[in-house]
């Protein structure tokens, strides 16, 4: 029953994603979903290398930023970036 419960959330979640402008996210497949559903996105990176990892990978680093050093000013930084940039990251 868990599982059903599971795979209709995560269903609903990636049918969702696609209408959003941008994403902000800590989790790993988050970024996951939002790359393989041409999201802007904005990766908030803790414990662990798979968060910038990924982005780095993708050549999207500039959009990571470590738990330790969020900010309201830094999130406000990336997502001005990130609405420059908004065309080009969704190819």
């Amino acid at each position: 029953m868990f599982y059903v419960w599971l795979g209709y959330v995560l269903k609903k979640r990636v049918i969702f994603l696609p209408n959003f402008y941008a994403f902000i996210g800590t989790r790993f497949h988050s970024i996951i979903f939002s790359l393989t559903s041409l999201i802007p996105f904005i990766a908030i990176a803790y414990g662990g290398n798979k968060a910038k990892g990924i982005m780095m990978d993708f050549n999207m680093g500039e959009y990571a930023v470590g738990i330790d050093a969020v900010s309201g000013d830094i999130l406000n930084d990336i997502f001005s970036n990130l609405e420059k940039n908004h065309s080009d990251i969704k190819q």
